[in-house]
C-alpha cells in the first residue's frame, strides 16, 4: 500500500444530511471552496435503512432545505424513501461536491490546521471543519 495524498480543501464539512448539505449549499452562495464527505454510499442513505413504514410526522411545509422546499404538498407527510430522495436531489440541484462513502474516525489540529482522518481513504486537510 503506498503513501496517502493529501488533498488540501478550504472547509471540509463532515456529514452529508440534512445539516452538511445545508451548510455547503450556504458556502456555495458565498463561493467559498468546500468539500462534503459522508460516510454512507450515497446522500440520504441513511433514510433508507429505516424501517419501511416510516411516514414524518412533520408535514412537508417543513420538511425542505435551505434554497429548496420539499417537493410535496405542504401537509403531506413524506415517506422515508421520499426524504432520502430529497437530499440526493438538492445536492443534484445546487452541484455540492459530495463524496460518499468517506468515513471520518477522528480529527485532530496539527500545525494550524485540523486534519481529519479516514478510515477508508486518503488525506484531506481543511483550516475549516464543520
Amino acid at each position: 500500500m503506498g503513501e496517502p495524498t493529501v488533498e488540501h480543501v478550504e472547509t471540509l464539512v463532515i456529514g452529508g444530511g440534512q445539516a452538511g448539505l445545508s451548510v455547503g449549499y450556504h458556502l456555495a452562495r458565498r463561493g467559498l471552496p468546500f468539500l462534503i464527505v459522508d460516510a454512507n454510499e450515497r446522500v440520504g442513505a441513511s433514510w433508507r435503512h429505516r424501517w419501511d413504514s416510516l411516514r414524518l410526522f412533520t408535514p412537508a411545509r417543513f420538511d425542505g432545505l435551505d434554497g429548496m422546499r420539499f417537493p410535496a404538498p405542504p401537509h403531506y407527510f413524506p415517506s422515508k424513501d421520499e426524504m432520502a430522495d430529497n437530499p440526493q436531489t438538492y445536492a443534484e440541484e445546487f452541484e455540492l461536491p459530495v463524496r460518499s462513502a468517506v468515513v471520518v474516525e477522528r480529527v485532530s489540529r496539527e500545525e494550524g490546521a485540523w486534519w481529519p482522518v479516514p478510515a477508508n481513504t486518503d488525506s484531506k486537510t481543511g483550516r475549516q471543519l464543520k
